[in-house]
């Protein structure tokens, strides 16, 4: 019987050994016939075919012995990779499936607007160290300057004391169309907790009900004195010329 063992590079040679001898055997493959017992053979892999079969592959090689007929086969090493590449495909789809049933959806806030809570939530969140989460609303709040369905708000979503409990929705800031409307893009925190972010509306140009304006780059700033701890201030008002309804969000480098 031979084995073949694989040359240390790919373009490299196949060489075969005895394993064990057969005397009186006829031993035939698809790359001729078998060497006599004992020699020892090297096939290029690159060069050496016969009969559509490259040296590459373990073929199969009939022996017949004096006492009958065994018949073994040496299958493609490729088949064996793509075994494996199935059976980890399985694994892997198995496992998504298992992670996919068991995800559950939870309500955390219902808004209920506009002049309350917010209105139209349409941008995503951030979550802080804390678990606390931040977003925009591009209607709602306290101030009717916007009309009757307010000019936005940000707010602040806090996770229950307990496991199952309600999540606590806070209102941080509502706009007023002077210092910005309808926020429609998430914000950006910094390391000491200052929100940063965009509205699409308001500003230095916003003269209701004519003008909307051409939006705001804002900052909210953690201030103990303000009764929902958070204050607001403009950093930039577009007027048109610079720029004009920004409805993207913010970058912040280091």
């Amino acid at each position: 019987m031979l084995s073949f063992l694989p040359a240390a590079s790919y373009a490299g040679s196949f060489h075969s050994k005895k394993v064990n001898s057969c005397d009186g055997c006829e031993r035939t493959g698809p790359l001729g016939p078998a060497p006599a017992t004992g020699e020892e053979t090297t096939l290029n892999p690159s060069t050496q075919e016969e009969e559509g079969f490259s040296a590459r592959s373990y073929g199969l090689q009939k022996i017949r012995g004096r006492e009958g007929a065994a018949t073994k086969s040496w299958f493609r090493l490729h088949a064996g990779l793509v075994a494996a590449a199935v059976a980890m495909l399985f694994v892997l789809g198995t496992a998504a499936a298992q992670f996919a049933q068991a995800q559950v959806e939870s309500v955390l806030h219902n808004f209920t607007g506009p002049t309350t809570d917010g209105y139209v939530p349409y941008a995503g969140l951030i979550m802080d160290s804390s678990g606390n989460l931040y977003g925009t609303t591009q209607y709602g709040g306290s101030s009717t300057n916007c009309g009757s369905y307010g000019c936005g708000t940000v707010f602040e979503l806090s996770p229950p004391a307990t496991s199952g409990g309600s999540w606590t929705e806070k209102a941080l800031h509502s706009f007023t169309g002077s210092d910005g409307a309808g926020p429609s893009a998430g914000m950006v925190m910094d390391s000491a907790g200052n929100l940063y972010g965009t509205t699409l509306h308001g500003g230095s140009t916003y003269s209701p009900p004519n003008s909307s304006g051409g939006g705001t780059v804002f900052e909210l700033y953690p201030d103990p004195t303000s009764t929902t701890g958070y204050s607001e201030r403009v950093l930039y008002n577009f007027t048109g010329s610079d720029g004009n309804e920004p409805m993207a969000g913010l970058l912040m480098d280091s």
